[in-house]
C-alpha cells in the first residue's frame, strides 16, 4: 500500500523555526493564475509572498527575506523534476 501524507518542511530564519507545507496542485495553479494576471514586477513579489504565507510562513519573516532565500525556499518546496 502506498501511504501518502502532507509534506512539511522545517525552515529556520534568524533563530526562528517554522513549518512550511509543500504546495498542493490547486495552490500552484492558483499562484500561476494570479501571476499571469499581474504585469507589475513589484506586485508579483506580493503574490509570491501571499503564496508563501498561505503555506505557513510568518508574514514578518517573508518581509525580511533576501532574493537568495526566496530561491532556496522555492527549490525546497517545489523541487525540479529529475531528468
Amino acid at each position: 500500500m502506498l501511504e501518502l501524507s502532507v509534506k512539511k518542511h522545517s525552515v529556520g530564519f534568524d533563530g526562528r523555526v517554522f513549518e512550511l507545507l509543500s504546495p498542493t496542485l490547486k495552490s500552484i495553479r492558483g499562484l500561476e493564475d494570479k501571476l499571469k494576471k499581474v504585469t507589475d514586477p513589484a506586485l508579483k513579489i506580493d503574490v509570491q509572498g501571499e503564496f508563501f504565507v498561505s503555506l505557513g510562513m510568518p508574514e514578518d519573516i517573508y518581509q525580511q527575506l533576501q532574493i537568495e532565500h526566496i530561491e532556496a525556499i522555492s527549490d525546497l518546496i517545489m523541487p525540479a523534476k529529475k531528468k
